[in-house]
């Protein structure tokens, strides 16, 4: 468990979302770091655990980190799985 901030820093900017995803509950937003690093955050709104699978054809590694959502907020407390 981590604080969502070790990952996407204070300048980074999100580089796409979707939200109010009526369909599995899930909200998604990635963000980019001045370093060049992406971070893809899940907002997790569902009480049981998450499991995701990531295919990816871009050797370029992605941070995920998978969000529980209190109250529809960012209360930092997040799993990460760290793909680099």
């Amino acid at each position: 468990m981590t604080h969502v901030s070790k990952f996407v820093l204070s300048d980074a900017f999100i580089i796409d979302s979707v939200t109010e995803n009526k369909i599995n509950e899930f909200d998604f937003v990635a963000f980019k770091n001045t370093d060049e690093s992406k971070v893809l955050i899940i907002l997790n709104k569902n009480e049981g655990d998450l499991n995701i699978k990531i295919n990816s054809i871009n050797s370029n590694a992605v941070n995920i980190g998978i969000v529980r959502v209190e109250k529809y907020s960012f209360k930092a407390i997040v799993d990460i799985l760290n793909t680099r």
